[in-house]
């Protein structure tokens, strides 16, 4: 809710990016984190959001070991 009522507040789209990659939503927290690197690039927070973003997703397309 937060999100939609502060789209340009770069910590709560942060939040909810963290939030949405603890519930296993790895694309959505990316999308997430993309509207916020749009608003503020040089966030070091979101980069790191972004980096685990993306380990989740490789994760998720990754074989399943044997």
């Amino acid at each position: 809710q937060q999100a939609a009522d502060n789209p340009r507040n770069v910590g709560v789209l942060l939040d909810l990016g963290e939030a949405q990659l603890a519930r296993g939503r790895p694309l959505d927290a990316l999308k997430t984190r993309n509207r916020a690197g749009a608003l503020d690039p040089e966030n070091r927070r979101g980069a790191a959001l972004r980096q685990q973003a993306r380990e989740a997703l490789d994760a998720q397309a990754a074989p399943p070991e044997e």
